[in-house]
């Protein structure tokens, strides 16, 4: 069932009622990570076993990633600081 979001800005993450943080130790620098997981999208199936598909939108200011199960979601970028 499609919905559609409200556009928020960067003080929503302030209010969000529900916030996932995801956290890992790796052996790599954060350059590096940052690399992995903001610029080279289409990897992400490597780093994420529920994530079949992943590719950037609209210049990298937004997603479009599958998830196992054919759930899609359509995502827009507010920030990405190195």
């Amino acid at each position: 069932m499609p919905r559609r979001l409200r556009p928020v800005g960067l003080d929503f993450l302030v209010t969000a009622p529900v916030r996932h943080v995801f956290v890992r130790e790796l052996a790599a620098p954060p350059e590096a990570v940052f690399q992995a997981l903001a610029v080279d999208v289409e990897q992400w199936p490597a780093w994420f076993g529920s994530i079949t598909r992943a590719r950037p939108t609209r210049g990298g200011a937004g997603r479009v990633v599958q998830l196992q199960g054919g759930f899609r979601m359509v995502e827009t970028i507010l920030a990405a600081d190195a």
